[in-house]
């Protein structure tokens, strides 16, 4: 695998969901990296098949994939007698990261109503801004959770 064996249609929309995820917080390089192997038709690709298909170095292509490993973003597997990792998404993972979403949601509630509750009445503005935040993240919470409930029901 290398660039050439990519479309430009391949190549636009690793860079279009690239980008995507780079706001999301991802370095370029593992947003670059986490793109191409959800759009490859490969099921996995090797360390260097993701170097060479990309054309970035091994060290950022090192560091890019043991961000996206301890996240979660991707997994690896080897083959017997095979040194090489094979990295591939495991789009059932996202399902679980998506669920972690709620204990997040719910542990950001946690923490704006014990921030609510040590300040002071100064600045009465910001503290019914926190409250507003707090509603926001209780109802989001709700809504994700029956929207979750309902997926899995409908599975």
């Amino acid at each position: 695998m290398n660039s050439d064996n990519l479309t430009d249609e391949q190549k636009a929309v690793i860079e279009k969901v690239g980008v995507m995820y780079q706001k999301t917080g991802l370095s370029p390089a593992a947003a670059r990296i986490l793109s191409l192997l959800m759009v490859v038709d490969e099921a996995e690709l090797t360390f260097e098949e993701i170097c060479s298909a990309l054309h970035l170095s091994k060290s950022a292509v090192s560091t890019a994939i043991n961000s996206l490993l301890l996240m979660e973003r991707i997994d690896f597997h080897t083959k017997p007698g095979d040194r090489k990792r094979y990295f591939f998404v495991d789009m059932l993972k996202y399902q679980n990261l998506n669920e972690g979403l709620l204990k997040r949601i719910s542990n950001a509630s946690i923490m704006y109503r014990e921030i609510l509750s040590i300040r002071s009445e100064a600045n009465p503005k910001y503290n019914a801004d926190l409250k507003s935040m707090i509603e926001f993240t209780d109802f989001l919470f709700q809504e994700l959770s029956e929207v979750f409930k309902k997926w899995k029901k409908d599975q």
